[in-house]
């Protein structure tokens, strides 16, 4: 039996054991994900969905009723060799960052100052550059590997105190990577349209693994609400999961807000999801209640990755300047 447990975002299918669907069976998943979409909300409607109360988006764009204060612009670390693109805060403020063509993992203090950089190279693969990261409330560091099809963390043992990288998974296309309130691995898996799930075992094996498919085009994933995750679609939309992995709809269709293309996802301490919208240039925050508010808009390029940081910051990767942009915006106007 395929170890794999797979759910759809058809929510009378989740939760049950299935086989990988035909391509037939995930165009029939994605023309039904396109008819919720459309069929959204009435007006004036909101969404209570397990502590989830969204409200439509007014007409145009979200208000900027928030005025988020940019703290500092680090640059990206030389010898990157490109733009930010995925980035990971840890409670204690050490910002992981993975950026450039350079195959290294990058660790910054939120003052801009370099920690270290990890090499990453991979035996009987040889140097790759990572695509994302995320790191384990214990300290475990799991980057996204595009190019190999791989996901690698790094171990450290007796004989390399420094650590070495290891493969704990293979994918056709891994992007996004997250860390859920459980403790799992999250993993899109952007060519079959798909968010894989994992945990890792004493010798670092894979261990309940678990997919959700029916996705169009999964970029990025951040935690949800109430232990959930959340998945940005390329020029598409945001979908929602609780922590079972039920579907529980898409920002687009419960708040009415149009993305451009949504990016990096992350939820704060107040249980707001913040999503970067690369072709909009923007930063919007979908509060657990009230309309999404326009957080940042000014001043970015292309924003990439986000990181919720404590104190109410928020860390920014723009692509369009290859700053790393930290906010304070925990005051309303």
């Amino acid at each position: 039996m395929d170890p794999w447990r797979f759910f759809t975002l058809d929510s009378g299918l989740a939760g049950r054991w299935m086989a990988p669907p035909t391509p037939a069976g995930c165009r029939f998943q994605q023309q039904r994900l396109q008819q919720n979409r459309e069929q959204g909300p009435g007006p004036g409607s909101s969404w209570p969905l397990e502590g989830l109360h969204l409200t439509l988006d007014p007409p145009g764009d979200p208000t900027p009723s928030w005025q988020p204060r940019l703290l500092r612009q680090v640059p990206v670390p030389a010898g990157a060799g490109g733009r930010p693109r995925g980035l990971h805060c840890s409670p204690d403020g050490l910002l992981f960052l993975t950026a450039g063509t350079a195959p290294c993992l990058h660790m910054l203090d939120l003052e801009g100052r370099s920690v270290c950089h990890l090499p990453c190279r991979v035996p009987g693969i040889g140097d790759f550059v990572p695509e994302d990261v995320a790191v384990t409330a214990a300290g475990l560091v799991v980057v996204s590997d595009l190019v190999h099809g791989a996901v690698h963390t790094l171990q450290h043992t007796a004989r390399a105190l420094q650590g070495r990288w290891v493969t704990v998974g293979t994918f056709p296309a891994p992007r996004g990577l997250a860390v859920d309130a459980l403790g799992r691995f999250l993993v899109t898996n952007y060519v079959p349209g798909a968010v894989h799930s994992f945990t890792l075992g004493p010798t670092l094996e894979a261990l309940a693994p678990a997919s959700v498919l029916g996705l169009d085009g999964p970029c990025w994933v951040g935690l949800g609400p109430n232990g959930g995750f959340a998945v940005s679609e390329e020029f598409g939309d945001v979908q929602l999961f609780g922590n079972a992995y039920q579907p529980l709809g898409s920002l687009g269709g419960l708040t009415g807000h149009t993305f451009g293309s949504p990016a990096g996802v992350c939820t704060d301490a107040e249980g707001s999801i913040i999503v970067a919208d690369e072709k909009r240039r923007q930063v919007t925050l979908f509060p657990s209640t009230g309309a999404p508010v326009c957080l940042v808009s000014k001043g970015l390029g292309q924003p990439l990755g986000v990181a919720c940081v404590p104190q109410s910051r928020l860390v920014v990767a723009d692509a369009g300047d290859s700053y790393i942009k930290v906010y304070q915006y925990s005051e309303r106007t």
